[in-house]
Parts: C-alpha cells; sequence; structure tokens
C-alpha cells in the first residue's frame, strides 16, 4: 500500500524513515506516480542507499537514467557541487532551472524525490532545516511540480522528529 494518497501537483511532502526498505516503501510509488503522469522524475541526493532505490526502479521495470525514454527517471548526483556549497537559495535556483528545463523538454510536470544528504549543509537543528523546507514549500506552489525530501531519522535531532 502506498504511503502517500494520491500525490500531485503541488505537493510537498516530508519522509523520515529508518531503513533502506521504508524508504523504497514509500519512493517506488511516488517515483511510479509521476511517471504514470507522463512527467519527469528527478531523484536528488548521493547515499549509497539510493543505489538501492536506482536498482528497485530498475528491476520494477522502470526507465532509469536512460534519457532516450519518455518519461524516464534521472538521478543527480550533486556533481554539480558539493552539497556543503549550496545555500537553500542556490538550492532553490536549480530546480527552478531543472523545472523550466523539464517544461522546455515537453514534460507536463516534474517530480523530485530529494535525499537530505542533497540540501545545504546544515548542522540538523531544527530552524536550519526548517530553512530549505520553506523555501521548498513557497517554490511548489502553483507549479506542476511534486516534492518529497527524505530524512534518515537517525540523523534528525529529537526536536526535529517533533
Amino acid at each position: 500500500m502506498p504511503i502517500f494518497a494520491d500525490p500531485g501537483y503541488g505537493d510537498h511532502s516530508c519522509l523520515l524513515f529508518r531503513t533502506q526498505a521504508e524508504l523504497v516503501q514509500a519512493a517506488v510509488p511516488f517515483v511510479q506516480a509521476g511517471l504514470e503522469r507522463g512527467d519527469r522524475a528527478v531523484v536528488l541526493g548521493n547515499r549509497p542507499y539510493l543505489e538501492v532505490l536506482r536498482r528497485e526502479l530498475r528491476e520494477g521495470g522502470l526507465p532509469v537514467d536512460d534519457h532516450s525514454r519518455k518519461p524516464g527517471v534521472r538521478f543527480e548526483n550533486g556533481s554539480a557541487g558539493s552539497s556543503h556549497q549550496r545555500s537553500p537559495a542556490d538550492l532553490v535556483g536549480f530546480l527552478q532551472a531543472l523545472y523550466t528545463q523539464t517544461l522546455q523538454s515537453g514534460f507536463p510536470g516534474l517530480w523530485i524525490l530529494a535525499d537530505s544528504s542533497w540540501f545545504p549543509a546544515v548542522d540538523r537543528k531544527p530552524e536550519e532545516l526548517l530553512s530549505p523546507e520553506a523555501l521548498l514549500e513557497a517554490f511548489v506552489g502553483g507549479k506542476r511540480i511534486a516534492v518529497t525530501c527524505c530524512y534518515p531519522r537517525d540523523e534528525s535531532s529529537p526536536e526535529v522528529l517533533l
């Protein structure tokens, strides 16, 4: 059973997970929902467990990193610069450029699954985590975009979890 009930454009959600299995259980249906609409799906992050997600998506028959097929799933590992070099505003700027490129490429919309490793460096204090999340919330409004941000529970402080 999917964790997200009928996700759609303008949605911005956060997923706290403990295990790779929990991440995959939530992420695969989210990505599939975007692809079923004909949208582009992008996974942002650079952690080893994202390779598990990549494998699960491929084994599920989804086009992963095959840019010749539409729709498809693209993995972005942050090679354009370390997450520690980006500010929250840089993150939104990158997402705006990705969104514009997506629409110009003929996709109706964009679905993003973003691992917290891809976000600007923060000390995992509640106020520092909320800044990029607040910017993302404002960014998705009125756009044909859906975003799910993924946070490992063991890296989140109790204040964030509450």
